[in-house]
């Protein structure tokens, strides 16, 4: 946002009742054009000079005193009208008129600090617009307002004022003409900072996932096992080469600790600060971001995991910004490479005063530049972390504030993703289920590529195929469930159900009677010292019997293209717990999962 330097407008002729509409247009074009103003300031002037009358015979004179001076060029007798004028005021006993000058108010009611305001002179009826015009103005702003004190030549009726704190101001313009002098005192006008403590009228409630001071992280409800869930960030273009930068109010903790933003997130009552954008040598807009994790990092990765925040429906901000901005979506690592950093996002307007703002995560869409195409929906089963976004014409500067964040559906949870699984230390890679855009990590194990997760496709809806205890967020972190006939045409163009040989060939590369650890997610399971060394990642996502359901947590079950075969695994006994793996037939009306390995 560009900063508005001290400017002024011209006094409002009596005769040219379109006056304050042109003066609202070239006061909210800044004045781009100043030739353009001038001719039209020249010729409003001109205009209300030939058709005002005198309300007595002194203004009468002064009006033609105003006239001869006003109409003098270089010769003597204009000189002489100029000393005879100066003359007839000095000897003139000073006349008190401030119960006839008009009125002063600011052009708005409110303002916020930072911004700038006018503050506008209408007229009173009783005074010629030829004295007034011939007079000089005195501005009086108050001590915290940027001018403090603003001498306005005559044929101006505005001044212009930035304030640098809250509150109810007043200002006071002190008017001179000939003998003739008055004050007007100026209707009050109030500034809200949305950025510092006590701004905003915003009550917080128990659901909030986070609300001004009250908590310095975000409540999301899922941790992926390093206490690190909900923790602030910021992030700027400087690693693509811009120069943007955040300013705080107060200085900022350690940019890694748990506790950076606590004296930040105290003083501002919310997230404030002002941002500075500055392109540098990008070749887009700069931008500035501040986020939160959703479940933070594990005891063994490197990254924040990510999380299925499908049960939320979405996500309510309430903020203020000087600029528009945008709530951002920020996906698995992985997943945001490969949609070359389109993530989806929401607009938020401009907006001086709190307001919140709620959106369902089918309203998070990608900007279509990407590669990758993905909804908001298929993305919020997969986020690392949430994120506003500032992004805006190189120089833009100016506040936001963020106060409240809430879930669009009360009481929703959140979930690890089935992402949060995987082995940190294995190489994956990444493909798209064009039929429901669904994404899957996959991994080479021997000359085998496998996905590293359960299917979760849903053939003709629910109804042939099945979420563990019919909840979809099971789902999600473990994939649906399949009859054996189902199972069969279930994988994805270019994936295929393995054989019973294409299970031997995995067990075999797993390590034989070694297989079961060293295929099992590291985490997930009730057992300790799981490996998964492989990467396959599987996890416990149970089975469904024709009598019963097996447990989750305890057992898998994979499908096999072969006639009934399965390959299991499952934990075994109630106090010290062992595993064992078995591979043969299942039972073709029970359900189990499916993982699909590539046609190539």
């Amino acid at each position: 946002m560009k900063k508005l330097g001290l400017f002024t407008i011209g006094l409002l002729f009596a005769a040219c009742t379109d006056y304050v509409q042109q003066y609202e247009q070239d006061y909210k074009a800044e004045y781009g054009d100043a030739e353009l103003y001038e001719q039209r300031h020249s010729g409003d002037a001109e205009s209300c000079d030939s058709t005002e009358s005198s309300d007595s015979e002194e203004s009468s004179d002064s009006a033609k005193s105003s006239s001869s001076v006003n109409s003098s060029g270089s010769n003597g007798s204009s000189s002489s009208a100029k000393s005879s004028s100066s003359a007839k005021s000095s000897s003139s006993e000073m006349i008190d008129i401030s119960d006839k000058l008009g009125t002063c108010k600011p052009g708005n009611p409110s303002v916020s600090v930072g911004n700038t305001t006018n503050w506008v002179i209408t007229k009173g009826e009783k005074v010629s617009s030829a004295l007034f015009n011939s007079g000089n103005l005195v501005w009086t702003f108050g001590e915290d307002a940027s001018p403090q004190t603003r001498t306005v030549k005559a044929d101006l009726r505005s001044g212009v004022v930035t304030y640098t704190s809250a509150g109810k101001k007043k200002a006071m313009v002190k008017f001179t003409a000939g003998n003739q002098t008055g004050t007007i005192t100026c209707s009050e006008l109030t500034v809200v900072d949305d950025s510092t403590p006590g701004s905003g009228d915003v009550t917080c409630g128990s659901t909030d996932l986070w609300c001004k001071n009250e908590s310095y992280r975000v409540e999301t409800g899922v941790d992926a096992g390093k206490d690190e869930g909900g923790y602030w960030w910021v992030i700027d273009d400087a690693a693509d080469g811009g120069k943007s930068v955040i300013e705080w109010p107060v200085e900022r903790g350690n940019g890694y600790s748990p506790d950076a933003f606590d004296g930040i997130i105290d003083y501002c009552k919310g997230m404030c600060g002002t941002y500075n954008l500055d392109k540098g040598n990008l070749v887009y807009d700069p931008w500035v971001e501040v986020g939160f994790s959703i479940a933070g990092k594990s005891q063994t990765s490197t990254d924040n995991l990510p999380a299925d925040l499908t049960d939320w429906g979405g996500i309510c901000i309430t903020y203020t910004s000087d600029i528009a901005a945008s709530l951002v979506i920020h996906p698995d690592s992985a997943l945001e490479r490969q949609m070359g950093y389109d993530v989806p996002f929401v607009s938020l307007l401009k907006q001086s005063n709190a307001i919140e703002k709620c959106f369902e995560w089918s309203k998070f869409i990608q900007a279509g530049w990407g590669a990758e195409k993905i909804s908001g929906d298929v993305a919020a089963t997969y986020v690392k972390d949430i994120a506003f976004k500032i992004q805006g014409s190189d120089g833009s500067t100016g506040k936001f504030n963020i106060i409240r964040l809430t879930k669009k559906k009360e009481g929703g949870v959140a979930n690890l993703s089935t992402w949060s699984y995987l082995n940190p230390s294995s190489t994956y890679e990444l493909i798209r289920d064009k039929r429901d855009g669904h994404f899957y990590r996959t991994i080479k194990i021997g000359e085998q590529t496998w996905m590293a997760q359960n299917l979760n496709y849903a053939p003709g809806g629910d109804t042939i195929s099945y979420c563990y205890d019919d909840n979809p967020k099971n789902c999600n972190v473990y994939g649906r469930l399949y009859t054996w006939d189902v199972a069969q045409n279930v994988c994805p163009d270019g994936w295929h159900l393995p054989s019973q040989n294409e299970f031997t060939q995995l067990v075999y590369k797993a390590g034989g009677e070694n297989a079961a650890r060293n295929l099992m997610t590291i985490n997930g399971w009730h057992l300790s010292g799981t490996t998964d060394c492989e990467g396959f990642s599987a996890l416990p996502a149970g089975v469904i019997a024709s009598e019963a359901s097996g447990e989750m947590g305890s057992q898998a079950a994979f499908w096999s293209s072969t006639d009934g075969y399965r390959m299991a695994i499952q934990e075994i006994g109630a106090g010290p717990v062992s595993v064992s793996m078995e591979m043969g037939e299942g039972e073709k009306d029970w359900a189990y999962s499916v993982r699909c390995v590539s046609d190539d």
